[in-house]
């Protein structure tokens, strides 16, 4: 094992705030996935009334619900090849659907990654000795001082670089 993480004296995470940190996320996203859950729905339909799907094993057309899991099955990138489309614009329209699912699966993939790194984040701070403890706002950068740099009295304000908010532990946006 290495000696670095033996000695880690971080807090472990807590799934209720990954959870939380996840749920805050996709609400955050919600219109572009329920954007994208309507296209979804457009791109079944197509399927469904021009996309020709058969079911391999009858060779008969497929049924709306056979449409709709296939469509999910392309979606998910599994694809059976149980259901499959027989016209071009179907073909089209299945790797329409793989491209859709593929965008809504990063999506929720960069969400939960978010939440677990909000949440040990959290964790860490919760762990340090006169850190922010539950029910502390400092999460959403309230609580926070800025730093001494950006409050200087205008005459004695050391040279600060441009772009403050993102160096030497500066919390305020932009120092003027």
């Amino acid at each position: 094992m290495h000696e670095r993480a033996r000695h880690s004296t971080h807090a472990p995470l807590k799934a209720s705030h990954v959870f939380e940190e996840f749920a805050r996320t996709l609400w955050y996203l919600r219109a572009p996935l329920a954007a994208l859950f309507l296209l979804f729905l457009l791109l079944s339909a197509v399927m469904y009334y021009a996309g020709g799907p058969i079911d391999t094993g009858s060779r008969t057309p497929s049924s709306l619900g056979d449409t709709l899991y296939f469509c999910t099955i392309t979606a998910l990138t599994i694809g059976y090849g149980d259901v499959v489309p027989t016209t071009l614009l179907g073909r089209i329209d299945s790797v329409l659907i793989g491209v859709q699912g593929v965008l809504v699966t990063s999506m929720v993939t960069a969400a939960f990654v978010r939440a677990v790194q909000e949440a040990a984040r959290r964790a860490h701070e919760e762990d340090e000795p006169g850190g922010p403890r539950s029910g502390d706002r400092s999460s959403t950068g309230e609580n926070q001082q800025p730093h001494p740099a950006c409050t200087a009295e205008p005459d004695t304000r050391p040279t600060v670089p441009a772009r403050c908010g993102q160096q030497d532990g500066c919390v305020t946006p932009s120092c003027n």
